[in-house]
């Protein structure tokens, strides 16, 4: 008798415990947190993300009043998803219309995609930056601020570096003395960007829409000039000022390919390249950031999506946490 009125009490006793625990918000990210609490109760609240808000609503379709047939205004930008870096499969998803010349860089569990926007809100023809938390199925639209040039001055062809403090470096085109140039700013917040110094300029020829990369210790840079297909070779030893070493033709036998962006595999960087009037994306591979190699066959075939109307150009690609690769590229509207 006594054992099963001692069971009975410690039963009633376990049942009391257990309602008595004390509810509330469980998750230490949240604004609400309770460290009191032993039970979730669905409370929890999270202070917004100011990246994943928007700025302004992308546009959509063309700007047929834009008179430059080469401006964002008549591109497209969609992505691609690929498991091993070299064979890329288009989603069909358009990240928005009127914009071109992508990057893309991973920080924070999140993707930054700068680009040339041509209508932005009120803004037209500048740098901004798309944000996304779920590997880039949903994106939030900013606008980068640049300072510490000039007034007045907007940046374009981003060319984004993660650095290893966690800062992002911004290599962008502007105009000084009728002459194109680059220059370095640099970023905390993936937004506000501060001007470092100019990162290369000459006086007798065009530098811009650069790709800039750090491999073996050493820094490259890569930009256009006043001949379409030559490329300037230029290297640093801060990763801020960069001199012209000469210049380089992107090849693959008589097709000469305008390069866009790329990514460090392994010991070798990959940069992506397109070539028009084929329609098709392919990429080059050096191990010393001099020398370049043709990679097989095509990263990406132009007709995968309906939301290709032209050829395709300017992709861009970042290797994800889980080990799949993200690209995102430009198509032509009209």
């Amino acid at each position: 008798m006594n054992q099963r009125l001692n069971f009975f009490v410690f039963g009633i006793t376990v049942l009391v415990t257990l309602s008595c625990k004390k509810e509330g918000c469980t998750d230490s990210q949240a604004e609400n947190y309770n460290q009191e609490a032993k039970k979730d109760d669905g409370s929890c609240t999270y202070t917004p993300d100011p990246l994943l808000e928007n700025d302004f609503t992308p546009p959509s379709g063309p700007d047929l009043t834009a008179p430059d047939l080469e401006s964002p205004a008549y591109f497209r930008l969609l992505t691609a998803t690929s498991a091993d870096g070299l064979t890329f499969t288009t989603t069909g998803n358009v990240v928005t219309d009127q914009a071109n010349v992508p990057d893309l860089i991973y920080k924070d569990d999140k993707l930054f995609l700068y680009y040339t926007g041509w209508n932005m809100g009120t803004t037209q023809n500048a740098t901004s930056c798309a944000v996304s938390a779920d590997n880039g199925q949903t994106w939030a639209f900013n606008h980068c601020n640049f300072t510490g040039f000039g007034a007045g001055i907007k940046p374009v062809d981003p060319d984004a570096i993660l650095l290893e403090n966690g800062n992002i470096r911004m290599f962008a085109t502007t105009d000084i003395s009728g002459k194109r140039c680059v220059l370095c700013y640099e970023s905390t917040d993936g937004i506000n960007f501060t001007f470092t110094d100019t990162a290369a300029y000459s006086s007798s020829d065009h530098i811009f829409d650069s790709n800039t990369f750090q491999l073996n210790g050493q820094w490259h840079m890569y930009a256009a000039n006043a001949v379409n297909t030559e490329h300037w070779h230029l290297t640093s030893s801060n990763g801020i000022n960069f001199s012209v070493q000469g210049s380089y033709i992107f090849a693959d036998g008589t097709d000469q390919h305008f390069i866009s962006n790329g990514y460090v595999t392994g010991s070798s960087y990959r940069i992506m390249s397109a070539f028009n009037p084929n329609q098709n994306l392919k990429s080059f591979t050096t191990a010393d950031g001099v020398n370049w190699t043709i990679d097989t066959g095509y990263r990406l075939v132009f007709g995968g999506s309906s939301s290709e109307v032209s050829y395709l150009k300017d992709p861009a690609v970042v290797k994800l946490p889980d080990g799949t690769y993200l690209m995102v590229y430009t198509t032509r509207m009209i």
